[in-house]
């Protein structure tokens, strides 16, 4: 590899890292891979190799009418892809492995009629299932062939397309888990997030981004806390097959509680995704005890007083709480005790339960 060689290899070796996802990226490597072995057309797709199915990435001088025809028919006489895929050969050119490649009914009647390159140059990339990635370059006819020295270059690119690859199609996957959920989550009421298999988050629907961010009227650390206490559901060895049942825990953060459920888990391609709900049960508990204050005749004030008993604190907590003194709030308390027939605060909540279950 000469010194010219070596700095566009560096710069493929970037651009390949950089994001294959991103338009363009794609031909900006056909294009750095030109400098050094010079080509009329190239074809980037993933290949599934029971099926014919054709996912084409980039097809630079190639007709991609024949992506139909090759899974309706061609696919089964191509004497080429079988014996390059899942064997030990990386990078080849097609005569080498199939010589009479050039009298096949593949080769004339379907590569040269929409390709319209005899000289190939492929390089199978990273598997998946039964899918493969294929980067194929192209010559014309009357062109030299490619060299060994062409095959030795794209053999040290491989690897590393291998796994560009690899990440170009976890990131469309997860692209294609977004699309399947977000509408879908967005007409849930409760506050839904959505995990890769690491515990980060990739989609949250509206109710969970007002959560998230709601720091007022949430703990501020409530999204790391959920989110570690989500790992636990996601990580649950039982989480296995495309479905996975349900599960719940408690989070407890100051005085408020949340239920999480993980309702999904779904294998996608290359990765797994959790869909987990939160509850703030406080807003479930303070429906209950408004509901039980509104029967009982509490006042406004006494309302706000109780609610606050129920989340826990004291007596002298809620009198700096609402601004007013601890005999104000003790003299409210026996007002409230009363009316609701209790005798501690203990008991506000099993009462409103009683009323719910009342109704």
């Amino acid at each position: 590899m000469t010194g010219y060689d070596a700095v566009v290899f560096s710069d493929i070796i970037h651009t390949i890292y950089s994001d294959l996802s991103v338009p363009g990226t794609w031909e900006e490597i056909v294009r750095l891979i030109s400098k050094v072995i010079p080509v009329d057309g190239a074809m980037v797709r993933r290949f599934d190799s029971k099926t014919g199915d054709v996912q084409e990435f980039i097809s630079i001088g190639i007709d991609s009418d024949g992506k139909q025809e090759y899974k309706d028919y061609y696919h089964s006489v191509d004497p080429v892809t079988p014996k390059v895929l899942g064997g030990s050969i990386k990078v080849c050119r097609p005569e080498d492995v199939v010589p009479e490649l050039a009298s096949s009914e593949y080769f004339t009647d379907y590569v040269l009629r929409y390709h319209r390159f005899p000289r190939v140059l492929i390089s199978t990339l990273a598997s998946e299932n039964d899918w493969y990635g294929h980067f194929c370059l192209g010559r014309m006819k009357g062109r030299e062939n490619f060299t060994l020295e062409d095959l030795d270059y794209l053999n040290l690119l491989t690897p590393h397309l291998s796994r560009a690859l690899a990440e170009a199609n976890r990131k469309r996957d997860l692209e294609r888990v977004r699309d399947m959920l977000v509408l879908g989550l967005e007409e849930i009421p409760s506050a839904i997030f959505l995990f890769d298999a690491n515990g980060k988050l990739v989609q949250a629907n509206k109710p969970a981004r007002d959560m998230k961010d709601d720091t007022a009227n949430h703990p501020a650390n409530l999204f790391e806390s959920m989110r570690a206490s989500a790992n636990q559901l996601i990580s649950d060895p039982s989480a296995q097959g495309e479905f996975s049942c349900s599960r719940k825990l408690e989070l407890v953060l100051q005085t408020r509680t949340y239920q999480l459920e993980r309702f999904i888990t779904r294998n996608i391609g290359s990765g797994t995704y959790c869909c987990v709900k939160v509850v703030d049960r406080w807003y479930q508990i303070r429906s209950l005890v408004e509901r039980l204050c509104s029967r009982r005749n509490l006042t406004q004030r006494e309302t706000e007083i109780c609610l606050l008993l129920v989340k826990g604190l004291s007596s002298r907590d809620i009198a700096d709480s609402a601004a007013i003194s601890e005999f104000t709030v003790k003299d409210h308390i026996k007002h409230i005790f009363r009316k609701l027939d209790i005798s501690s605060k203990n008991e506000i909540l099993p009462r409103s339960l009683g009323i719910a279950a009342d109704n």
